[in-house]
């Protein structure tokens, strides 16, 4: 686990243990907790949280672009045209598949866009290997490295986003009137994370 999510964590437990340990019995967590330091925590995890879906989808859609690219540079050195449109639709069937951040809860949808993009990528790079391309075009090997890197730095996003969400999740549950205080009078909804799915 990365420094900067541990520091949070600990925040976290800080907050929860100073709320539970040594109140009185009529007294609540939200009594016992000091409403600036959740705001502090709350504000922190929210902005990291949001950064982190921008930049993942951002990340995504650099993917795209970077796979398309192979496609027209495949098609400038020799693909077929019956080759080269089917997989441009199965990158636009790739693209149908993309969730949406509300579909986080979904963790078969988004295993399952995990498991088309590693696919489609192989098909890419077996298209380019059938026409030898990386002899055809000296830039093309980095090209596809590039997607590959777009694709892993979309994972880590997701992580990111994912632990800092299971943060925010925990201040709402813990803290309910004093987040409604911070979002004037609203309580938001606990964000959905990847969970590996289960057989």
């Amino acid at each position: 686990m990365r420094t900067k999510h541990f520091n949070i964590l600990i925040i976290v437990l800080i907050l929860v243990f100073t709320a539970s340990c040594g109140k009185k019995s009529d007294d609540t967590a939200e009594d016992m907790v000091n409403y600036d330091s959740v705001y502090t925590l709350y504000n922190t995890v929210k902005f990291k949280s949001d950064s982190s879906w921008e930049n993942m989808i951002s990340e995504d859609e650099n993917k795209f672009d970077l796979m398309n690219q192979l496609i027209t540079k495949m098609e400038e050195n020799g693909l077929g045209a019956e080759k080269a449109e089917e997989l441009k639709n199965n990158l636009k069937d790739l693209k149908d598949l993309q969730y949406s951040r509300e579909e986080l809860k979904s963790s078969e949808k988004i295993d399952e866009y995990d498991s088309a993009t590693d696919a489609f990528t192989m098909k890419l790079f077996e298209a380019a290997d059938e026409i030898n391309l990386e002899e055809k075009s000296e830039n093309s090997e980095a090209l596809m490295d590039s997607i590959e890197a777009a694709n892993n730095n979309r994972l880590m996003l997701r992580i990111d986003h994912d632990v800092h969400t299971k943060v925010y999740n925990e201040i709402v549950i813990a803290y309910p009137d004093s987040i409604a205080g911070i979002e004037n009078g609203s309580q938001p909804e606990e964000r959905g994370v990847f969970t590996i799915p289960t057989e």
